[in-house]
């Protein structure tokens, strides 16, 4: 019997269901731009021409830079600043606002922005009235009337509905094909949840265990214990559905082999809500997987660079929780302590103690203000 889980077939078919209705909107959106050029009217000014419009709404006004009329080519790049315009329904003037080059087209040897907008209630002809201040200007510009509004707010919402649902849908038929090993019985006994994850590590395994090893115990949990190039710690398990996904766990194992690292953690004894067992899962990876990213890339870094240091502190612990670490030892990696106060921490670089060793830390960080107070800065 094969260990893989089937395709999820249901899944694959609402994702495939998804993408087509992102490229239908698309569609649509095609369509609707071509309905518009193909009613748009062109005019050239001066001009006094009836436009018939057929439908109540708003018009934009564009100015073609770029236009061909009647086999005639026209190109003006500028919009004269001496240009009257008016439309009239009959004898009632139409409001006409200016509204600038918001919106832009290019399409074969036709190329234009926004100029102008209008709206009626009723449609019908209107009179279009449009003059230079110079009655001697050669007729060299182009205006294009199309039954088009462009809303920012609403188009922005569609764009981003529109990527949200074909991302979606993509993530779906990635799922829906994904055949992933069945879960072993064994391991999500007593209504568990296990992660594992492994990878090819070229670093130092022993620096990588230590630097486990300092994170889980200063995360509360218990028997964390390095032999034989494996790690295993264990946590107290989940108390609450709000607890944080790592500490959650009930069993940690990294594992060096050779060249591969492998990490195990089991969440075992879980029996709440059924929406939790559906979400706090992905929440255990995700964690996890930062984790154990760190774990791997650490090694690898230069001194002194990224968030691998962090995982090399080497505190002591006493009933007053991380104390000062100053010894004789080359220091060339950062130390993170946990002070009471900030000026437990400023007290502890400006002691004796600490001047005594500080030529040997000149490869070292000694940070003191990540953990300890967080409404200080």
């Amino acid at each position: 019997m094969s260990d893989e889980q089937p395709r999820n077939i249901p899944l694959i078919i609402l994702s495939i269901a998804m993408i087509a209705a992102g490229i239908g909107v698309i569609g649509l959106g095609v369509l609707r731009m071509g309905s518009m050029w193909k009613d748009t009217q062109l005019v050239v000014i001066p001009t006094e021409t009836t436009l018939t419009l057929d439908s109540a709404g708003t018009y934009t006004i564009f100015h073609e830079y770029e236009s061909v009329v009647d086999g005639v080519s026209y190109r003006g790049r500028r919009l004269p600043d001496e240009l009257t315009i008016q439309l009239v329904d009959s004898d009632t003037p139409i409001e006409i606002e200016s509204i600038g080059g918001y919106s832009n087209y290019s399409m074969g040897k036709r190329s234009g922005e926004s100029a102008y907008r209008f709206t009626i209630d009723v449609p019908g002809e209107y009179v279009l009235t449009a003059r230079y201040g110079n009655d001697d200007t050669p007729s060299q510009t182009v205006l294009s009337v199309a039954y088009w509004s462009f809303n920012m707010v609403r188009f922005s919402t569609w764009m981003g509905v529109l990527f949200l649902l074909e991302a979606l849908g993509v993530s779906l038929l990635t799922k829906g094909f994904s055949r992933a090993k069945k879960p072993d019985p064994e391991k999500l006994s007593q209504g568990g949840y296990v992660y594992e994850n492994s990878v090819e590590f070229k670093g130092d395994p022993t620096r990588a265990l230590d630097h486990a090893h300092a994170v889980f115990g200063a995360l509360g949990f218990t028997n964390v214990i390095i032999s034989n190039g494996t790690l295993n710690a264990k946590g107290p398990g989940m108390q609450s559905t709000n607890q944080p996904p790592l500490r959650g766990a009930t069993k940690i194992k990294i594992e060096t082999r050779n060249s591969l690292l492998s990490l195990e953690a089991e969440l075992g004894g879980v029996r709440f809500m059924r929406n939790f067992l559906v979400f706090f899962p992905p929440g255990l990876a995700l964690f996890l997987g930062g984790i154990f990213a760190l774990l791997t890339l650490g090694d690898g870094m230069p001194k002194g660079f990224g968030f691998m240091p962090l995982l090399i502190a080497r505190p002591v612990l006493d009933t007053r929780g991380l104390t000062p670490v100053i010894s004789e030892e080359e220091m060339d990696r950062l130390i993170l302590v946990k002070y009471a106060s900030p000026e437990t921490f400023l007290s502890m670089i400006r002691s004796a103690d600490y001047r005594a060793v500080a030529h040997k830390r000149t490869d070292a960080i000694e940070l003191g203000l990540l953990f300890p107070f967080s409404d200080q800065r």
